[in-house]
């Protein structure tokens, strides 16, 4: 259970396997996986599920828009879409998205 013990465990877990996620996380299907999976282990923290996804934002391994179509997949609609936490992080998908559009 990698980077179960605490938060900043995680994100040096992130940190040291960032190439091979990249390396592996290569589409939106891929993407969607990973993310359900983040949301799927920390359920009953959606604060960790917003940090840990904004730092996979941040650091590449996950783009914001695969964020976006799996907030508004099927799956999520019907299940999560009346969730606060979901909107913080549609939000913050969509912010990334445009601060990179800034950027460039």
């Amino acid at each position: 259970e990698l980077g179960s013990k605490s938060f900043s465990h995680l994100l040096a877990i992130v940190e040291r396997y960032i190439a091979v996620l990249r390396k592996y996380i290569t589409d939106k299907e891929t993407a969607a996986q990973v993310i359900d999976s983040i949301v799927t282990y920390w359920k009953l923290s959606p604060q960790r599920i917003i940090i840990c996804l904004n730092k996979f934002i941040a650091f590449r391994i996950v783009p914001p828009s695969a964020v976006v179509e799996w907030i508004f997949s099927d799956k999520v609609v019907t299940s999560l879409l009346k969730k606060q936490w979901i909107w913080e992080l549609l939000f913050n998908a969509v912010d990334q998205t445009i601060g990179s559009v800034r950027l460039s």
